[in-house]
């Protein structure tokens, strides 16, 4: 009984004390432990480092939340992924059009042609050279070229120079105008070229095919991917409202320019250059018979086509040369579209051609057409020179063919 009152008498002298510390907090409890400054220290080291996680935490969300805001680079380039394969795409446009760039100026179409037209006729035709003067062309695929590596520049240029420099956005916004209307009217032009190659020449060219889908591919991309300065804050956009409608009003400048060039280009060929690609002889050019097969519905009428007239007059030189060809029982083959079988018809002359030299027609659309004989031949590429059975390609000078006529006659 007297244990039962000892523990009472505890319980309410415990109580007491609580009671008095809740209304006198300077006046220690009985249930505060008595070493409180030693409490104290060993209770401030765990604050102080939850709070240094917290500061940490923080700036890693907030270097986070910048990198996805600038494109996942800690820079201000506006989306280096879309850059970046746009700069791809417009890369592989340029190693293709400076390639044919090459082929058209220093070689042969022979490299890329079949037997029967194809990128040789486009290549070879009037309408992928144009005309800025006497003596000057310029290849249309040299054009695709300087096009290609601009919007490769325009878009690579920011990503390469972010990684050495934490600058911000100046010019950004006008970077992207710029590479949103040049992609524009890339993708107007070769809607134009496709569908003048495969509606009025009537053919298939696999390198200009190519072109095209990179050109309307990377047209597609600049409008869907977001090219267009928005006037949100999002982004790492400018918000300025001014440059979105200058970027819409360039890009559509753009496409109307384009669109009156291409029709100048396609419509202003001269009757000198259409009568060499294809004129019958009669009058009759490469338009005019396009006018003709076009307003027929119900009939589709073929008209032959010769090559251009050779105007050059034999020398001595080419006389001898394709007397010595006659007895090798040589030929040549070519198509009337060929520029280079006409340039080779010109170095011998008129006389030459006509007496000692065959001239073998492959195209099947050209006058006197032998397209089964060049199939069987299995002709590479226009022109072929076939001497002693033996298949040359490619246009010769006249010294070539002179060496070639040495050697097998010294064979002989």
């Amino acid at each position: 009984m007297m244990c039962f009152k000892h523990h009472l008498l505890v319980l309410w002298m415990s109580a007491s004390s609580i009671a008095t510390s809740a209304f006198n907090p300077s006046s220690p409890s009985l249930l505060s432990p008595r070493p409180l400054p030693q409490q104290r220290q060993l209770l401030v080291p765990p604050l102080q480092k939850n709070n240094q996680q917290n500061v940490l935490f923080s700036r890693i969300s907030d270097e986070n939340s910048d990198e996805s805001m600038n494109g996942n680079n800690g820079d201000s380039v506006w989306n280096p992924s879309l850059r970046k394969t746009m700069g791809t795409l417009s890369t592989l446009g340029a190693l293709e059009t400076g390639f044919l760039t090459y082929v058209k100026l220093f070689s042969d179409s022979a490299d890329l042609c079949g037997t029967n037209g194809g990128c040789g006729s486009v290549l070879n035709s009037p309408y992928a050279t144009i005309h800025l003067g006497e003596g000057l062309d310029v290849p249309l695929a040299a054009l695709g070229f300087l096009a290609y590596s601009t919007v490769a520049v325009l878009s690579l240029t920011p990503v390469l120079a972010s990684s050495s420099s934490q600058e911000g956005n100046d010019g950004e916004d006008w970077n992207r105008i710029g590479l949103l209307a040049l992609t524009t009217s890339m993708a107007t032009f070769s809607v134009f070229c496709m569908s003048f190659i495969y509606g009025v020449l009537h053919t298939s060219c696999t390198y200009c095919l190519s072109s095209a889908i990179l050109s309307i591919t990377l047209g597609i991309l600049s409008w869907t991917g977001g090219v267009l300065p928005a006037t949100s804050v999002d982004n790492n956009e400018s918000n300025d409202p001014k440059m979105r409608v200058l970027g819409l009003q360039t890009s559509l400048g753009g496409f109307a320019l384009t669109t009156i060039m291409a029709l100048v280009l396609f419509t202003g060929v001269d009757e000198t250059a259409l009568a060499s690609y294809g004129g019958d002889g009669s009058g009759n050019t490469f338009g005019s018979t396009l006018l003709a097969s076009t307003s027929s519905t119900n009939t589709k009428e073929l008209v032959l086509k010769i090559p251009p007239p050779i105007t050059t007059t034999s020398s001595p030189r080419a006389l001898s040369l394709a007397t010595d060809l006659q007895k090798l029982n040589a030929k040549m083959y070519g198509a009337y579209w060929c520029s280079h079988c006409y340039e080779q018809k010109q170095k011998f002359g008129l006389e030459a051609m006509r007496q000692y030299v065959p001239y073998v027609e492959c195209d099947r659309e050209g006058i006197n057409s032998q397209g089964k004989l060049c199939k069987a031949m299995d002709i590479p590429g226009y022109p072929t020179w076939e001497i002693d059975g033996k298949l040359y390609p490619g246009e010769q000078e006249l010294d070539e063919l002179e060496d070639i006529v040495k050697e097998i006659m010294s064979k002989k």
